[in-house]
């Protein structure tokens, strides 16, 4: 399981899903609202320290692992965004 401050990312094969994600306790006790503008927040961060590794001068090797897992957390944080925009987007 990994662990951020909005959401736990459960790799479960058992019931037919390979990844779930869930709502931290810290998103769960927000109005969905507040949670959605923390999540883009948390969204934009990702993109702008994923933006250094697109040089040319980048040492992909080195940093491969560091990038994929970036890029899969911001993969995760996206989808979670969208299903939190889609469920919550008319609560008041």
């Amino acid at each position: 399981m990994v662990y951020n401050k909005f959401f736990n990312t459960v790799f479960d094969e058992s019931e037919g899903h390979f990844v779930r994600v869930e709502p931290s306790e810290y998103v769960q006790m927000m109005h969905p609202h507040k949670a959605m503008e923390e999540l883009k927040g948390f969204i934009n961060s990702l993109k702008d320290e994923l933006s250094q590794y697109a040089g040319d001068d980048m040492q992909i090797a080195g940093d491969f692992g560091k990038v994929r897992n970036m890029a899969f957390e911001l993969h995760l944080a996206q989808s979670y965004l969208a299903h939190l925009q889609e469920n919550y987007s008319t609560v008041h």
